[in-house]
């Protein structure tokens, strides 16, 4: 090789002689060498974040592959990645600074610059021997040491990917690209395999979150079993099909109530949701009544409304609360129970009794007047509200008449609704204690608590103030005794009934 200046390179690019209409002619080869670099770069840095400690920004680190390749190709340069493999072995090395980077960089400028071709004096066995320790080292990290970090099915399919690409690259310039799109194809199929063998639904008794009268519970006890929650979850499709056609009725023997809750539900199929509509029919006949909750989705709606699952008329929930709140009123209507939905209004001393009643706090009942007569009273048109979330959070409130409504569960914690919905509230009745949640964890109420404008009665609280009951402590600390044991039944059968319906 004789000596050749650097610049004597670019005589050879005359664009006059650049054949335009065969360069359209490749429009596909471009587009697959687009494919290439791009798929190839994201692997680079795939491959070098496996090693790197630190997050990496994909988007930064794209983007300064794309202008390289740009600058490269205006100065009549190839396309090209980062060369991940030395990245890695300076990772390995223990290397810390951008030194190595920059002595890299201004070595190869060296040598392009150099009116002499320094590769003939460099032994074959020495570039060649550099190459094959870079291809064993990586070949074994990702063929032999991944088995550790990995699946078994991971590592085979690692393999099976390795296999393809290596045998289409014998047959085709695009071999690489050929087998990494197989090898896709056959772990999007495993899988597909897997999601649809794992469990597609949980089977839950249901409770609500209404705080109940001791009788009411009691009943709904007894009563056990007979409201099951069919809690659906991921992307339900042609491969869970089986699961809920075949298994799911065999789990809902002896229920009178089905409720098929789609909270957690990202996604559905025509298949799926014609297996559901199925199953609604099969329990239809038994009979056994099935309400839905909690369709999040729009386009779930609408697949399960054109296969006759949401029928015209049929009640959809919006939560799941209220779903499992109307099927226990009918059930305890259905024995002859009466609940607290059924009454408008309630002496202070009968709720105030009914949550230590059946307790071993029941002596205490006769310090119930006496505790009543501290409370204030509070009357609320309809349309106002009991108390907002940025109010202090300073009493505790008992509804005695007319029916309200809240904006949560627990204080800072608002009810998920479909997209483009709003909430209508969270009824509450006759002998609901509101506030004393908040009371607890101190700071402002955290939620809302309205009268209903459509409401055809003033509501009507008792409203127990914290400096009220700081006086007590001093002067009757039995009364606040008996107070914080209400309150505590409350607090206590309100967290046991709200964990599983809201599906913590």
């Amino acid at each position: 090789s004789g000596h050749v200046e650097c610049w004597t390179v670019y005589e050879l690019f005359d664009p006059s002689q650049i054949r335009w209409d065969w360069v359209i002619q490749q429009w596909t080869n471009l587009i697959g060498l687009l494919v290439v670099v791009a798929f190839g770069s994201s692997l680079d840095v795939a491959a070098i974040q496996a090693d790197y400690p630190h997050a990496l920004n994909f988007d930064n680190e794209m983007q300064t592959v794309g202008l390289s390749n740009l600058i490269s190709g205006l100065v009549g340069g190839y396309t090209s990645s980062y060369i991940f493999s030395q990245t890695v072995f300076s990772l390995k090395s223990g290397v810390k600074t951008t030194v190595n980077g920059w002595v890299v960089a201004l070595l190869e400028i060296a040598v392009f610059l150099l009116p002499v071709d320094v590769m003939p004096y460099f032994p074959n066995a020495y570039v060649g021997g550099i190459m094959a320790l870079f291809g064993v080292d990586i070949m074994s990290d990702w063929l032999i040491r991944s088995k550790r970090m990995v699946s078994r099915v991971e590592f085979l399919l690692i393999w099976v990917s390795f296999v393809l690409v290596m045998g289409l690259s014998d047959q085709s310039s695009f071999g690489v690209i050929q087998g990494m799109l197989i090898g896709t194809i056959v772990m999007a199929f495993v899988f597909a395999v897997q999601y649809a063998t794992r469990p597609v639904y949980k089977k839950r008794e249901a409770r609500s979150a209404i705080v109940r009268r001791v009788s009411e519970v009691q009943a709904l006890q007894a009563l056990r079993g007979k409201i099951a929650q069919i809690q659906f979850q991921g992307f339900l499709f042609f491969g869970v099909s089986l699961q809920i056609a075949m298994q799911l009725p065999q789990d809902l023997e002896g229920v009178q109530f089905v409720i098929l809750d789609f909270r957690r539900v990202i996604g559905i199929d025509s298949t799926a949701a014609m297996v559901i509509g199925d199953l609604c029919n099969k329990m239809a006949a038994k009979p056994v009544r099935v309400v839905l909750s909690s369709i999040m989705d729009m386009d779930v709606q609408r697949l399960l409304r054109a296969h006759r699952v949401i029928k015209d008329g049929a009640p959809v929930f919006v939560t799941l609360d209220d779903a499992v709140h109307a099927c226990e009123e009918v059930l305890l209507a259905s024995e002859g129970i009466p609940t607290m939905i059924s009454r408008d209004h309630v002496a202070l001393e009968t709720a105030l009794t009914e949550y230590i009643k059946g307790t071993t706090w029941e002596s205490s009942v006769t310090l119930i007047p006496e505790l009543a007569s501290h409370f204030e009273t509070v009357r609320c048109a309809p349309g106002n509200y009991i108390f907002r979330q940025s109010e202090p959070a300073d009493a505790i409130f008992v509804l005695i008449k007319g029916t309200a409504r809240t904006s949560a569960y627990m204080p800072f914690q608002p009810v998920r609704m479909p997209l483009g919905q709003k909430h209508a509230g969270l009824p509450t009745f006759p002998g609901d204690i509101l506030g004393d949640i908040s009371l607890w964890m101190g700071g402002n109420q955290g939620y809302d608590a309205w009268v209903p404008a459509q409401s055809p009665l003033a509501c009507v609280v008792k409203k127990l103030t914290w400096a009220k009951i700081q006086e007590l402590e001093r002067t009757r600390p039995q009364l606040v005794l008996l107070l914080y044991k209400i309150m505590f039944r409350d607090v206590i059968g309100f967290s046991s009934q709200y964990l599983e319906p809201m599906g913590t």
